[in-house]
């Protein structure tokens, strides 16, 4: 079960995230103070940093995989 894959598009984050993620923000602006703009600021920042966060470990992974393959000599599983 991931809860944060849409059961209907597994390539898109579930309504429920997105649902607990908006009650966030009007949450943090009373806390805070800021305003929208400066807090859709800060949520632009956050989010590209995630993206590139995940691109750049996935990067990773998918040259230790292939980097093993190589290492181990071969394509599949052993038998």
């Amino acid at each position: 079960m991931n809860i944060f894959k849409s059961s209907a598009d597994p390539t898109k984050i579930s309504k429920t995230v997105q649902g607990f993620l908006l009650v966030l923000v009007p949450i943090a602006m009373m806390v805070t103070g800021v305003s929208e703009a400066e807090l859709t600021g800060v949520i632009n920042v956050i989010t590209q940093i995630v993206f590139f966060g995940a691109s750049l470990i996935g990067s990773l992974q998918m040259l230790f995989g292939i980097a093993r393959k190589f290492y181990l000599g071969r394509w599949s599983a052993a038998d």
